[in-house]
């Protein structure tokens, strides 16, 4: 193996470990190298110097940076860290490479002479015009891994009580860029208050800091939540947990208690076969899309008075049991592609974006939109709609702006209001143009407002429109 010396800088030592060529490294060189860097923090440590240990991964020809932990005193330097050291070394990853990097604040050595004789690392006198500068020399050992186990994000990583120390920063003139970041996360500096751990191959959720707000733990492999994972940051205002393995039998009854302040939960695309239970009142915004959720159980979310958003696609529910009553902020709710045969009658009131597209919907309840006199936008297509499921001015109401009955088997345009502004009819089975469907006056004064009108692929064409469509519609 061949070594490499650096000069120290006035601040800060660094001590870089590697090898010069990739083919010579084996396993046995490995180890000494864990030995050394080992070594050489406990001596550090003993000489009341401040470590900064950071673990530079390459992946893609790029080097991202891990912050390992921080140490200024031997007592927080405990021997499982050269274990896991060594677990580093047996491990299997798909990066080609990985540096080891420990910064020392030299400001805070003692004049001394450092042996690491014992290591294999050839010793380095300290001569007297180092003195008004620094005391150390940069030893350089960088070593090239062929397989590097990062996997310190597994459940049982031995890595991850350094995550624990990001709590104990001291006052030992450090930077806090990083300190208070778990391993498996990113925390940039541009943005304080967040937590990036997203893509990470995850099969926990980390320690999470006290100071963080936003937590990203989207496209991962999570199957639980633990009672008690937020309990460190309870002012967290989103949590983000998309895409996942979450299932509803591992998610603690209590683990969202707490947090009082949160505002977005995101638990879709996962596979929750029901709500979580004792959902904090401050959310405003829910979706629990592509899950398993066969009902929505009543007075489930009975206290959830601040929800706007509630987003269900993509489950298998068939019916609604009143469990959306209780939602008196509720302004857009999506349940499409799901397994209703009916619309639920148990909407709140103040209801003003409706999708229920893809459902196996066969007609629409008499004074429907009476009911929800804010509802605006409306999405029926891809459902089993006919002429006889739908009553007579059902439609008709001077709210509305968007309805969407597409792919359908309509045979007549319903009866809408002069207000609507985008009627979606296309894929139906509509055989005639009814003007009065839209204008119940055709005198050139009283026209609709329709922006939008799709009636293609039905039994009509441009022809079967009358003109005297001109006085009504301006399309």
């Amino acid at each position: 193996m061949s070594f490499v010396m650096l000069s120290i800088t006035r601040a800060t030592t660094q001590i870089i470990l590697r090898t010069t060529d990739v083919h010579t490294w084996d396993r046995d060189d490995h180890k000494l190298a864990v030995s050394i860097a080992a070594d050489i923090c406990t001596i550090l440590c003993l000489s009341n110097a401040a470590v900064n240990m950071y673990l530079y991964v390459c992946t893609q020809s790029k080097f991202r940076r891990e912050f390992l932990a921080w140490f200024n005193s031997p007592l927080i330097f405990p021997v499982h860290f050269h274990n896991a050291l060594h677990t580093l070394a047996g491990g299997v990853s798909a990066c080609p490479c990985a540096v080891l990097i420990i910064t020392v604040d030299s400001n805070l050595i003692q004049r001394q002479r450092i042996s690491l004789i014992q290591t294999g690392i050839p010793e380095r006198q300290i001569t007297r015009r180092q003195q008004k500068t620094v005391i150390m020399r940069t030893l350089v050992f960088i070593f090239l891994l062929e397989m590097v186990d990062m996997s310190i994000s597994q459940r049982y990583s031995p890595f991850q009580w350094l995550s624990q120390l990001r709590g104990r920063r001291q006052n030992a003139g450090l930077q806090s860029e990083a300190v208070d970041c778990p391993l498996e996360c990113d925390c940039p500096t541009a943005y304080p208050t967040a937590l990036y751990c997203h893509s990470r191959n995850l099969q926990h959720i980390p320690y999470v800091p006290s100071h963080i707000k936003y937590v990203y733990l989207q496209h991962n492999q999570i199957t639980g939540i633990q009672d008690g994972v937020f309990d460190n940051a309870t002012n967290l205002v989103w949590v983000i947990l998309s895409h996942n393995r979450l299932s509803s039998e591992k998610i603690s009854n209590s683990v969202f208690v707490k947090l009082g302040s949160l505002d977005r939960l995101y638990l879709d695309n996962n596979e929750l076969t029901h709500v979580p239970r004792n959902l904090p009142r401050s959310l405003t915004d829910l979706r629990l899309s592509y899950n398993k959720i066969k009902n929505i159980s009543s007075k489930l979310f009975e206290s959830m008075r601040n929800l706007t958003i509630l987003q269900l696609q993509g489950n298998v529910i068939e019916e609604v049991e009143g469990g959306l009553m209780g939602l008196k902020s509720l302004m857009m709710l999506d349940m499409s592609k799901n397994k209703l045969k009916k619309i639920p009658n148990s909407f709140p009131k103040e209801l003003q974006q409706l999708y229920l597209q893809h459902n196996n919907i066969e007609s629409v309840p008499a004074g429907f939109l009476t009911m929800y006199p804010n509802l605006q936008f409306i999405r029926l297509s891809h459902n089993s709609l006919t002429d006889e499921g739908l009553p007579s001015n059902v439609f008709n109401t001077s709210t509305l702006v968007e309805l969407d009955l597409s792919f359908n088997k309509l045979e007549k345009i319903p009866l809408v209001s002069r207000n609507l502004e985008n009627l979606y009819l296309q894929a139906n089975k509509i055989k005639e143009f009814s003007l009065s469907s839209f204008c119940d006056t055709i005198d050139g004064t009283n026209f609709s407002k329709l922006k939008v009108l799709r009636l293609d692929a039905n039994k009509i064409s441009i022809r079967d429109i009358p003109v005297e469509a001109a006085y009504c519609l301006r399309l």
